[in-house]
Parts: C-alpha cells; structure tokens; sequence
C-alpha cells in the first residue's frame, strides 16, 4: 500500500492515475482501457449514496457557507413557538436517548417535527370526515 499523506501535490508526477489501490505510473501514452477496468469499480463504489454521504458529510455545507461568507451551521437545537413545542422537544428527547445521545439536536427535531405534521394530517383527514369534531388547531 502506497502512503500518499507525506506528498504534496507539486511533487505528484504529472501522469498517475489514481484510483482507489490502482496507482501505475503512465511514463508514455495514456491507454484508457488498460485503466478502464480499475477505475470505474472505483468511481461507482465511489459515487454510490451511502458513499457519497460519507465522503461529503457536512463539509459541504461547511465549505459552501465559508465561500459565500455566512455563518456556519451547527447541530445545536433550535426553539420552536407553535401550540406543540413541548411535544416536538420531548419526542427529540426521545430520540437522542435512542441513539444513545444525552441531548437532542436540530436532527433530532426535524424528525419529530415530520412525525408531528404526519399525525397532524391524519388529525384533520378524521375531522374532514367526522364535522362535529375539533378541526386540528
């Protein structure tokens, strides 16, 4: 295995491919279908969802907020002032202690958030039905 983290990128040679564990030197002529057969496994195994999640991660949004110079979003949670803030914050609780977290976070909000506007819906589908009901607030 080739340990890359000691070389600058002015000291790569001009014609390397580089593609996972396949890293011959290319001292002629570029021959694509000799690389072909390593480096698209390696692009698609790359580029796969759960790969590209990993690979990007929230240093993404980090980079794109420092280019365009706002501020950087963290995981700390926000406060909500609607009827049911209380419900969201102790179905976030709910949720960080399932994942073996002490605090919730904004994650841990939104997913309660979605399940509260699913139960919702199906609050106002029943008062749709039933006239003589509450209508959901």
């Amino acid at each position: 295995m080739v340990n890359d983290s000691h070389i600058d990128e002015q000291d790569w040679q001009e014609h390397i491919v580089r593609a996972g564990m396949h890293r011959p030197c290319l001292v002629d002529k570029l021959e694509p279908d000799e690389h072909r057969k390593h480096v698209e496994p390696w692009l698609s195994a790359l580029f796969q969802a759960e790969h590209l999640n990993l690979l990007v991660g929230s240093g993404l949004t980090t980079a794109v907020a420092a280019v365009a110079g706002a501020p950087k979003m963290d995981m700390a949670p926000t406060s909500f002032q609607c009827a049911y803030a209380d419900a969201v914050e102790k179905a976030a609780a709910v949720s960080a202690t399932r994942l073996d977290r002490k605090d919730f976070n904004i994650e841990d909000q939104i997913r309660a958030v979605r399940e509260l506007i699913s139960g919702l819906h199906i609050i106002a589908k029943v008062s749709e039905e039933d006239k003589e009901s509450d209508p959901v607030p």
